[in-house]
């Protein structure tokens, strides 16, 4: 184990009392994994597998490595890959999860291929299903590179900055203060992600 910025670390998972009480660490169970895209990439298969690795600059070894450990870990997980356009899709995939389950939508480098239109009705369906049941909205490069966390609890919304990232995922400072909404400049924390 070794420091880093003041935090105990062990290979690359960052330990801290500190960040576990500002991101109030609550595990729940994943109900279900559902990937949506207009081109799926199934990692499962050499093709797929190989085509997201020749995506990977010849000079960032660590990403390729990082890339190899998520490929072998999503081989343990169960996901529904969708073919389609998300958009479309969301709300009558969103109508198939059981009432009691708390919605996820996450996306990273989707959003800023999209129309200003086309975020506008994906936001207004995000807002319309989080008036009938809770919902978490992830992402970024929607509107500008930040992290973003939505929540919409029992029909109330709330937005947060939670962190400026690396367009390439090597590294994150964390701007968030808890599960609150707004952010907290001093506490802002910066992990690289081996």
């Amino acid at each position: 184990m070794m420091e880093f910025n003041g935090m105990k670390r062990a290979k690359n998972v960052v330990k801290s009392r500190r960040i576990r009480e500002m991101i109030k660490l609550n595990f729940t169970w994943v109900a279900e994994r559902i990937g949506i895209d207009l081109h799926v990439i199934d990692l499962k298969k050499e093709d797929d597998r190989r085509w997201m690795k020749a995506l990977i600059w010849p000079e960032h070894k660590d990403r390729r490595q990082l890339f190899e450990k998520a490929a072998r870990c999503l081989e343990q997980t169960p996901i529904r890959l969708i073919e389609g356009d998300g958009v479309e899709l969301l709300s009558d995939l969103v109508a198939q999860v059981p009432s009691d389950t708390v919605v996820c939508i996450f996306h990273t480098h989707v959003a800023n291929q999209m129309s200003d239109e086309a975020k506008r009705g994906l936001l207004e369906q995000l807002r319309e299903i989080g008036r009938q049941r809770d919902l978490f909205h992830v992402y970024n490069n929607m509107w500008d590179p930040k992290l973003h966390l939505d929540r919409m609890i029992n029909g109330r919304e709330c937005w947060q900055i939670v962190a400026e990232t690396d367009g390439h995922a090597r590294w994150f400072r964390w701007e968030a203060d808890g599960c609150g909404c707004g952010g907290n400049k001093e506490t802002k924390k910066e992990f690289q992600i081996k």
